[in-house]
C-alpha cells in the first residue's frame, strides 16, 4: 500500500498548482548519528552530508551521501549510500506544508577481517512523503513515510521519519531526528544552512 501512496502523493504534488511554500527547500547540511542494523550486535557510527536546491515555488533537486562504520568484534564494517532525487512540496495550510521525493539510491557495503574483506555494491530507489511544521518562528517538525527497494538484493523497506528542528537564526537549523525501519533504526544530530530561508 505504502509503495503506492507515496508515487501518487509525488503525482498530486507535481501536478497541483500552489502557492510558494511555507519552507525553503534549498539547504545544505550535515548529520552525526547512531545506526542500528539488523544481524549486528553493535550500533554503527555515521556521518552524513547532504543539500538541496529549489528549482521554483514547489519542486526541488536533492542529493546526500551517508556512511557507517564499526569495528563489530573484530569485524571491520562499513556501509555507504548516495542518494540523488527530486521532490515536490505545497502548502497544506498556514505554517504547514506537504512534501514528496523520489530517488536514485546506491549503496555499497563492506566487511573486514584484516586484510581480507567481502564487498557487495546495490541500488535502487527510494520513496518518501510527509508534513513539515512551523511550530513557533524557531521550532519545526517534520514526520515522514519512506519506501526503498534494492534491486540486486531484491530486498526492500518501510520506515518511519520524525524530526524537530531548532533556528537559532532564519539561516542556521539544528535538528535531531530518528527514523525506525524494518531493516535498520537510526538517530542523528544534523545541521543544515538555508541561503535563501522564508
Amino acid at each position: 500500500m505504502l509503495k503506492k501512496l507515496i508515487p501518487l502523493t509525488l503525482v498530486a504534488l507535481f501536478a497541483a498548482t500552489a502557492n510558494a511554500t511555507n519552507f525553503s527547500y534549498t539547504s545544505f547540511g550535515v548529520d552525526l548519528g547512531k545506526i542500528n542494523a539488523n544481524g549486528l550486535s553493535e550500533d554503527l557510527n555515521a556521518y552524513g552530508i547532504n543539500a538541496s536546491l529549489q528549482l521554483n515555488s514547489n519542486v526541488y533537486l536533492l542529493s546526500s551521501y551517508l556512511s557507517a562504520e564499526k569495528n563489530v568484534n573484530g569485524l571491520d564494517v562499513t556501509r555507504e549510500s548516495t542518494q540523488l532525487g527530486i521532490g515536490g512540496a505545497i502548502p497544506l495550510m498556514q505554517f504547514v506544508d506537504g512534501f514528496a521525493t523520489v530517488s536514485y539510491a546506491r549503496a555499497e557495503a563492506q566487511d573486514c577481517l584484516g586484510a581480507s574483506c567481502i564487498k557487495a555494491n546495490d541500488h535502487g530507489y527510494t520513496l518518501s512523503a510527509g508534513v513539515k511544521a512551523w511550530l513557533t518562528d524557531s521550532i519545526d517538525l517534520l514526520t515522514a513515510l519512506g519506501y526503498s527497494e534494492l534491486t540486486q538484493s531484491d530486498s526492500d523497506n518501510t520506515s518511519t521519519k520524525f524530526g524537530i528542528g531548532i533556528w537559532p537564526s532564519k539561516k542556521h537549523r539544528f535538528g535531531l531526528g530518528i527514523i525506525n525501519g524494518e531493516r535498520s533504526d537510526s538517530a542523528s544530530i544534523s545541521y543544515s544552512y538555508y541561503p535563501s530561508p522564508k
